[in-house]
């Protein structure tokens, strides 16, 4: 399973639109196939800065989720118009019992 860790800070004429936004994303992300976790953090000392957690099945389920979210007209591309700095990406990969 992939997890994906996303920090970014955006520009604060940007929060808004961002917030609105999630606001209609963040469900339908959740039911497409392959997600498992799909969370949206607000920094609590910092209004302009955020945290995603994400995960997803496989490769296949993320880059579905890349098409899907791209109907939002989110993409890396215009997201870092909207950041005051580059975001911070990690991704990992879930340890399960399973596969040790």
């Amino acid at each position: 399973m992939i997890c994906i860790i996303l920090k970014m800070r955006l520009k604060p004429d940007k929060v808004d639109g961002l917030l609105e936004t999630m606001r209609r994303l963040i469900p339908e992300v959740r039911k497409e196939p392959g997600n498992h976790a799909y969370y949206f953090h607000r920094v609590p000392d910092d209004a302009n800065s955020f945290v995603f957690y994400e995960q997803y099945e496989d490769e296949a389920a993320l880059m579905a989720h890349r098409a899907h979210i791209a109907e939002y007209g989110i993409d890396m591309n215009n997201l870092g118009e909207m950041l005051v700095e580059p975001p911070d990406r990690q991704v990992y990969e879930l340890f399960s019992e399973q596969s040790a």
